[in-house]
């Protein structure tokens, strides 16, 4: 059993989501690699899986030394109780997970059962001079950023919103060390697990969570615009979402807002219909996987973070592009 005063190794939860593993993880092996490497220790994921092999190859080329892996129930309640164990056993002095509705109950759970430090939300994370983690994180409704100065000597844990860490580039796969952990569930532990994953619908889910966005702006002039827009959203199984211009005139509401004074969000494919990409706006979508950006002036800032720029009036546009996803997907095309 490690000791309590002596915390050692970054670890991650490598959350898996359906067969996959979640996009922020990815994010977690990278920026926990660079910790490790300052503090010249091992950066170890814990995986509740079925299986390793897949994922431990994977995780390897993004630089984690060993994997803890435990085939337990995919219930939240399986989850505490094994990486509580865990913590217990190994004393890490840093688990990242990521900042999502359920990763943020299982680190608040398990720092509350493990009297452990923690700070959500972060967006930044730094090793100083002076031997201490700087943890940065959104406060007053993601309003203001605050840094939190915590010794490395503490044990904690923090969540991590997602995009906020750069992806490092894969590696050549290290000789990664799978740890088969079995942990007892003992008396009394609750029997609850999951029994299907049903995916939220786009239209209702927090758009920070969404893979798909069809973001609008003051372009789309009004609901006319908007409704090609969701037709656009519905065929692509995406969330509207939108500038402060489109939230200002009420087409968007609120809490789907995308910006410095909204959502910062990073989804595998961001579509841009009618917005200019001034730096309030691009600040909250710059790190999604793939940028589409539609727009009538080709001088438009948002054309500089986009990988794939259309220039042309999106309400000529967008109707033609659903038409021909209409057709593939007719056709049985993905």
């Amino acid at each position: 059993m490690a000791s309590r005063e002596n915390p050692k190794d970054i670890w991650i939860l490598a959350e898996v989501e359906g067969e996959e593993l979640r996009e922020v993880v990815l994010e977690l092996a990278s920026e926990g690699r660079r910790l490790a490497d300052k503090l010249r220790e091992k950066l170890c994921a814990v995986l509740l899986a079925g299986d390793s092999k897949e994922f431990g190859e994977y995780l390897s080329q993004f630089g984690v030394d060993s994997i803890h892996h435990v085939k337990t129930g995919n219930g939240i309640d399986s989850f505490i109780h094994v990486v509580s164990h865990l913590m217990s056993k190994y004393n890490p002095r840093l688990l990242l997970v990521g900042s999502a509705p359920m990763g943020n109950e299982f680190a608040a759970r398990i720092a509350v059962r493990n009297t452990i430090r923690i700070t959500t939300d972060c967006v930044i994370l730094n090793l100083n001079d002076s031997g201490y983690f700087e943890v940065t994180k959104m406060v007053f409704g993601d309003k203001i950023y605050a840094t939190i100065e915590t010794p490395i000597s503490e044990r904690q844990i923090v969540t991590v919103v997602p995009g906020s860490f750069d992806l490092a580039v894969p590696g050549l796969k290290r000789a990664t060390e799978v740890i088969v952990e079995n942990v007892e569930m003992g008396q009394g532990f609750s029997g609850i697990k999951y029994l299907e994953f049903v995916k939220g619908d786009p239209r209702k889910i927090d758009v920070s969570e969404a893979e798909i966005i069809v973001a609008v702006g003051g372009g789309v002039g009004g609901a006319e615009g908007l409704n090609k827009i969701e037709r656009l959203a519905e065929v692509l199984e995406g969330s509207v979402a939108g500038s402060r211009v489109a939230v200002d005139q009420g087409w968007i509401p609120f809490e789907k807002q995308i910006g410095q004074t909204g959502q910062t969000v990073s989804p595998k494919l961001f579509v841009s219909c009618g917005i200019s990409g001034a730096f309030e706006f691009t600040t909250g979508m710059k790190d999604s996987k793939l940028i589409v950006a539609i727009n009538n002036d080709a001088k438009a800032p948002i054309f500089r973070v986009s990988n794939l720029s259309l220039v042309g009036d999106l309400h000529t546009v967008v109707p033609k592009i659903v038409e021909q996803l209409k057709k593939r997907l007719k056709e049985g095309e993905k």
